[in-house]
């Protein structure tokens, strides 16, 4: 079986890297990835035009066709409609919000839709029957390998990813006033933000704020491990995912909790979207409803060595059994293998 995925970007994109380069190469079947399909190709520019036909030449030996996300030039989404041969669409994003007629044409064509949250198999499941969750994962025994220690003081609380959209957003501006209110009343922490960019709108939001504040600008994200390593170098105890209530928002994967949760840290996230199925709240991570109720969770959190060990105990459980690696592959796999049959 020969596999042709069509990605958004290479290693150094986020979600292509978790959705389709780790699977890519857990699965262990022949593969081709190629990306950066976006802009046009049969155009005056001779190296589109040849990459065009590189793709046409990889789709006819191909057995099945791997599609992730919308972001292809449009004579490529044709192409793909064309052909007869097994077509998957993977989605980790509200991708119709901003490509509604690809997104659904895709939707419609594929052979298998794989979803990576609840909100993208609701819409999925208008335009096709065969609709699979597939949640992005981690590699929970490298996460595991780096549990934080919830005895250190003082207690960290962190936040991982690419925070220039998030903020552009108002993502942060969901906890900033909270995180102040809860140094006022002398509660000792320290605020990680891990992959802040170098960006300058961010770093004044968190100007001159009444409690320690670091900034990790940039790192290696292409390896494996560098999520879990940082995220036990700065030994975050408690992870935040706020989030506002919006349709995108609502689609996307929870990707932070997974990771904070696959490292024993307690995921503390906005109830909106895919966290109402990842988090059992107060069991194994929070959820917060409202804006008023993210320093009293934290403050809770900051105070209860005891509840952090706990929580964070059971949501690396709730990973590893359930959001690895290895069994979201094999489920991918068998339906791969289903589909070539």
């Amino acid at each position: 079986m020969k596999i042709l995925f069509l990605t958004k970007g290479d290693e150094h994109t986020p979600s292509s890297r978790v959705r389709v380069y780790q699977i890519a190469e857990k699965l262990g079947q022949s593969h081709v990835i190629l990306h950066n399909l976006s802009s046009p190709f049969l155009s005056l520019n001779p190296k589109r035009f040849q990459r065009f036909f590189n793709v046409i030449r990889e789709v006819k030996r191909a057995d099945i066709i791997y599609v992730h996300k919308s972001f292809f030039a449009f004579e490529i989404v044709i192409l793909l409609l064309l052909q007869r041969k097994k077509l998957v669409y993977d989605l980790d994003d509200a991708e119709w919000i901003h490509m509604p007629l690809r997104s659904k044409l895709l939707a419609k064509r594929a052979d298998r839709v794989f979803a990576g949250s609840h909100a993208i198999m609701e819409w999925a499941e208008k335009y096709n029957e065969r609709v699979i969750f597939t949640p992005t994962v981690v590699r929970a025994d490298v996460y595991k390998a780096h549990t934080v220690d919830h005895k250190k003081r003082p207690v960290t609380i962190g936040w991982i990813g690419q925070a220039r959209p998030h903020y552009k957003i108002g993502n942060f501006k969901l906890i900033k006033n909270s995180l102040s209110e809860l140094a006022k009343t002398n509660t000792q922490f320290r605020f990680v933000i891990i992959g802040s960019q170098d960006y300058p709108p961010l770093k004044n939001l968190f100007s001159k704020v009444p409690y320690e504040i670091v900034f990790v600008d940039s790192a290696d994200w292409t390896l494996s491990d560098t999520s879990p390593s940082l995220i036990k170098e700065y030994n975050i105890q408690i992870g935040l995912m706020p989030l506002n209530d919006s349709p995108f928002n609502k689609a996307k994967c929870a990707y932070k909790a997974i990771e904070y949760m696959a490292c024993g840290a307690v995921a503390v996230s906005s109830g909106v979207g895919e966290a109402n199925y990842l988090i059992d709240d107060k069991k194994n991570g929070y959820l917060v409803r409202g804006n008023d109720e993210w320093s009293k969770v934290l403050s809770m959190l900051i105070d209860k060595e005891e509840e952090r060990e706990r929580v964070g105990a059971l949501g690396q459980d709730k990973i590893g059994r359930l959001y690895s690696l290895e069994n979201v592959a094999k489920l991918i796999n068998e339906e791969l293998q289903t589909l070539v049959k």
